[in-house]
């Protein structure tokens, strides 16, 4: 896996993982609109769009659904990581004063075959070791081409990653195209539900 995939992974874990630093509750996003459509729905969070909402569009929508100085931020860094903000189960990162990811975690139980029931079966599987020398545990991923969409798994501790129809999901990222499909670069084949191994690039 390459190192820019690795640490957009570890950027999307943090976002949404790092919420609890501070004292302020999370919003009650329930499913962010991906199965109800409520508000909108994939690639669309609260009507902010990968590759057309603004920075500033962004921020103004954040506004009005929680306190925003309370929130993370940061500006674009040496390493390349983007400008962006987090606020507890929200996270969105900016490209050029547009929104390039946009990423939640529902505050509701949703399982994998859910997911699918709405949006088919996912276009790639990706998957990532996060132990030392390439030892467990793994973390999967599941894209949606038509939504630009990564469905991020819980991390498993084994050696093989079981892919069940009841996995519940723990985030989901809407991406700006050409981001996406730098990320979808090194995923494998869907092949149902079952194991799937890590395949070194």
């Amino acid at each position: 896996m390459k190192l820019g995939n690795i640490l957009q992974l570890c950027l999307f874990v943090c976002l949404l993982a790092a919420c609890g630093l501070n004292n302020i509750r999370p919003v009650d996003i329930k499913d962010g609109g991906l199965l109800s459509s409520e508000n909108c729905s994939a690639p669309c969070f609260w009507n902010i769009i990968p590759g057309i909402t603004t920075e500033k569009q962004a921020l103004d929508i954040l506004s009005q659904k929680l306190v925003i100085k309370n929130c993370d931020r940061w500006e674009r860094d040496e390493s390349g990581r983007d400008k962006g903000i987090r606020c507890k189960n929200v996270g969105i990162t900016f490209d050029n004063n547009i929104v390039n990811v946009v990423s939640f975690k529902p505050s509701i139980i949703i399982t994998v075959g859910e997911v699918i029931e709405k949006y088919g079966v996912p276009d790639g599987i990706g998957i990532a070791v996060l132990g030392l020398e390439m030892t467990p545990p793994l973390s999967l991923r599941l894209y949606f081409d038509q939504e630009r969409m990564i469905v991020y798994l819980p991390e498993q501790n084994k050696s093989t990653y079981s892919l069940l129809q009841d996995t519940t999901i723990i985030t989901v990222g809407y991406f700006e195209q050409s981001k996406y499909f730098i990320s979808k670069n090194t995923t494998q084949a869907w092949n149902g539900y079952g194991e799937y191994y890590y395949n070194t690039p």
